[in-house]
């Protein structure tokens, strides 16, 4: 590594460091993903993926049946759920910040959730079908709506704005 830096053909010296999180349902395997699909205090949309021995897919509503959003259509599985915990803790995260819509992912571990990351914008939504595409559209704009209310009412989103810097 110190020639490549000495080369430059890496810029510095800098590691991010991992940790290994494993699954709940399989001690053996890499924690499950579960993607949880945000609208202020709303989750009408749940993702959870498996990646070994391959990748597979399952979607819920926010009653934690199982739907189709034409998205990932070739790598459906059944799944194992979604546990309550980890729909609470994406709820609260969703609330504290200052946006229509967020995803919250989590990783499922056997000590429980483990927080993986927060996006405003994941990739691929052109890909669900036609009644998700509508009905996250209106869950987003109920959303926007909630959250300017609670803005004009003073709400200041002060976890946010501690960690935003």
């Amino acid at each position: 590594m110190q020639e490549l830096i000495a080369s430059g053909q890496v810029a510095s010296d800098l590691w991010i460091v991992e940790r290994l999180v494993m699954s709940d349902h399989a001690p053996d395997e890499p924690a499950r993903d579960l993607k949880f699909y945000c609208f202020y205090g709303q989750i009408p949309l749940m993702l959870e993926t498996t990646r070994h021995p391959i990748v597979q897919r399952c979607w819920y509503d926010a009653g934690g049946e199982r739907v189709q959003t034409g998205k990932y259509t070739d790598q459906l599985f059944s799944g194992h759920g979604i546990p309550e915990t980890y729909v609470e803790a994406a709820l609260r995260i969703s609330t504290e910040v200052p946006s229509p819509f967020v995803r919250v992912d989590f990783l499922a571990s056997p000590d429980g959730p483990v927080f993986n990351k927060i996006t405003p914008k994941p990739g691929g939504s052109h890909l669900l079908n036609r009644r998700w595409d509508v009905r996250l559209g209106n869950r987003f704009l109920a959303a926007e709506r909630r959250l300017l209310e609670d803005l004009l009412q003073g709400r200041r989103f002060e976890a946010f704005l501690r960690h935003a810097s």
